[in-house]
């Protein structure tokens, strides 16, 4: 996946609104357009308000469509395939309502 990609990937988990899924862990939707590309899917977190390590996002699942993707027109990021491996801790915060 190209750094532009995952530039504008970082940008969408900050800006993304959510749903709660349960008492503990928090699903927030993901359906945002980047230039000629879009990001659509989930990100499920452990809860945490504030600051987000690794280990507080416990599952994603989201579908990258874009003109010109190494790996075809739509590359599905996901915490099986690991696709946020990159993910540093410190770089993305949540509330109650976005992420």
């Amino acid at each position: 996946m190209t750094s532009k990609i995952q530039k504008s990937l970082a940008v969408i988990l900050l800006a993304a609104p959510m749903l709660a899924a349960s008492a503990a862990d928090i699903t927030y939707n993901v359906d945002e357009i980047i230039g000629a590309g879009t990001v659509v899917g989930t990100i499920t977190t452990d809860g945490t308000i504030g600051t987000l390590k690794n280990k507080d996002v416990v599952a994603f699942d989201l579908t990258v469509t874009a003109p010109n993707l190494e790996d075809g027109p739509s590359v599905v990021i996901s915490n099986l395939n690991g696709g946020l491996a990159q993910y540093n801790s410190g770089g993305l915060s949540a509330t109650a309502t976005t992420i």
